[in-house]
C-alpha cells in the first residue's frame, strides 16, 4: 500500500542531484570540465563550439571529455551536431561541479 503523503513528503530531486553529483566526481577532468562548459551555455550547444574551445590551452581536454560523457549517457549528440544534455537534473548536477565562489570566473573565461 502506497502512502502518498509520504511519498510527496521525500525529496527526490536531491537524491538525484547527490547521486549525479557523485558519479561526475568520479569522472576525469576533461570529461568534468567538459560538463561544466556546457552546462554554462544551457541546456545544449553545438560540437563546433567545443572544437573551438579545445583550441585554446585552458580547454584544451574539452574534445576528450567529449567521448567520455557521450559514453557515460550524461549527454547525447544528433545528426546537426548539437550536443544535449540528457535531463535537466543531468545540467543541474554538472554545473554544481563548479564551486559557487568560481561561478563568475568560469563564465568569464568562457566568454
Amino acid at each position: 500500500v502506497w502512502n502518498e503523503d509520504i511519498i510527496r513528503a521525500e525529496d527526490i530531486t536531491d537524491n538525484v542531484l547527490h547521486l549525479l553529483s557523485s558519479k561526475m566526481n568520479g569522472l576525469s577532468g576533461d570529461v568534468q570540465t567538459l560538463l561544466k562548459v556546457m552546462a554554462c551555455f544551457g541546456s545544449s550547444t553545438n560540437e563546433s563550439v567545443i572544437g573551438y574551445l579545445s583550441e585554446s590551452a585552458e580547454y584544451a581536454g574539452v574534445r576528450n571529455g567529449l567521448e567520455g560523457a557521450l559514453s557515460d549517457g550524461f549527454i547525447v549528440k544528433d545528426e546537426e551536431g548539437c550536443l544535449q544534455f540528457v535531463h535537466d537534473k543531468v545540467r543541474e548536477a554538472a554545473y554544481n561541479l563548479i564551486p559557487n565562489s568560481d561561478k563568475k570566473q568560469f563564465h568569464y573565461h568562457l566568454g
